[in-house]
C-alpha cells in the first residue's frame, strides 16, 4: 500500500512539474511576441528568432523545410534550453527526482524534434482546422490557430495560460456588440476591444 501511495505521488509531482513548466514557458512565448515592439535591442533580437518558427510554419499553415535548420537553432534550441533552465528551477520546490524524470523527458523530445526537422503533431501543414477545442489540453489546431493570429493562443501542451489571460480568442478584425458600454465597465472593455482591433458596436 505504502508503494502504491509513493508511486501515486511521484507520477503527481511528475504531472505537476510538466504542466508548471509549461505553464512558465508559455509566458515566455507570451513575452517574446509582446518583444517584437521592445525598445531593447537584446528582447527585439529574441522575438526575431522566435519569428523564425512562424516563417517555418506560415499563417497558411504551410511548412517551409527550407527554414527547417533556423528554426533549430532559433526556434527549438532556445525553447529547449528556456523549458530546461524552468524545469530545473522547480527542484527549488519539488523533490529532485520528479525533476529528474521531466529533465529527461524534454531532452528525449527535444531528441524526437531535432530529428523530425522541427516537424511534430502541432507543427506540420495544415490544409484546415477543427474547429473542436478541448478546454485545457493544447490540440493541433488549437495550437495552428497562434499561427493564423500570432497574437493568442499562446498555450502550448496545457490550455491555462490563456485561460488565466484571455488570449484563447481571436478579437483582431471581430464586430463585437457591447451593451452598457457608457458605464464604468462597459466603457473600459470598449477601449481594451478597440485596442485589440475590433470592432465594437
Amino acid at each position: 500500500m505504502e508503494l502504491t501511495l509513493n508511486i501515486l505521488l511521484f507520477l503527481a509531482q511528475c504531472i505537476a512539474v510538466f504542466v508548471i513548466a509549461s505553464t512558465v514557458f508559455d509566458f515566455v512565448h507570451f513575452l517574446l511576441h509582446r518583444w517584437q515592439r521592445s525598445r531593447i535591442p537584446l528582447l527585439k533580437m529574441f522575438s526575431a528568432w522566435h519569428q523564425v518558427h512562424h516563417d517555418f510554419l506560415d499563417r497558411d499553415m504551410q511548412v517551409h523545410p527550407e527554414l527547417s535548420s533556423r528554426n533549430l537553432w532559433a526556434h527549438l534550441v532556445p525553447e529547449f534550453i528556456t523549458t530546461l533552465i524552468v524545469t530545473a528551477a522547480l527542484a527549488l520546490v519539488f523533490p529532485l527526482w520528479p525533476v529528474v524524470a521531466n529533465l529527461v523527458l524534454h531532452v528525449l523530445l527535444f531528441a524526437i524534434r531535432v530529428k523530425e526537422e522541427g516537424i511534430d503533431i502541432n507543427h506540420m501543414s495544415m490544409d484546415r482546422l477543427d474547429g473542436r477545442r478541448h478546454p485545457f489540453w493544447v490540440s493541433p489546431s488549437y495550437h495552428a490557430m497562434h499561427h493564423v493570429n500570432p497574437l493568442g493562443f499562446y498555450s502550448s501542451m496545457f490550455n491555462i495560460f490563456d485561460l488565466l489571460v484571455g488570449t484563447s480568442v481571436a478579437i483582431r478584425g471581430k464586430r463585437i456588440a457591447v451593451t452598457g458600454s457608457t458605464g464604468a465597465f462597459g466603457g473600459v472593455m470598449v477601449a481594451e476591444l478597440e485596442r485589440r482591433g475590433a470592432k465594437v458596436i
